[in-house]
């Protein structure tokens, strides 16, 4: 082996684990921040269980999409479905806190 392919192998294993530490990073992040959605929802809203869960969902998606939205993008370079996945996600609890605020 030459030393410019040893070095351009080198060069793949550091993309490898920057890519590797920023999926990480990303998970972690979603974890946490839905975790925490999910704890405060549960504090506001006791009676409302399965609203933590909703809310939950929704903000780990959308921190996960915010992190690393180029993992999201379809292959013409849109985030239209990631966008629109994450407007549905929203629109479920707050159609079922109007429901239970009129009802």
């Amino acid at each position: 082996m030459t030393n410019h392919e040893v070095r351009k192998m080198e060069d793949g294993f550091a993309l490898s684990r920057q890519f590797a530490k920023q999926q990480y990073q990303s998970a972690l992040v979603m974890v946490i921040s839905g975790v925490l959605a999910f704890f405060v929802t549960s504090v506001i809203t006791p009676g409302a269980s399965s609203l933590g869960l909703a809310i939950a969902a929704a903000t780990g998606f959308s921190v996960g999409v915010w992190c690393q939205p180029n993992v999201y993008r379809r292959q013409n370079g849109s985030l239209t479905l990631a966008i629109a996945l994450i407007a549905f996600m929203w629109a479920v609890p707050v159609i079922v806190m109007l429901t239970s605020f009129s009802g």
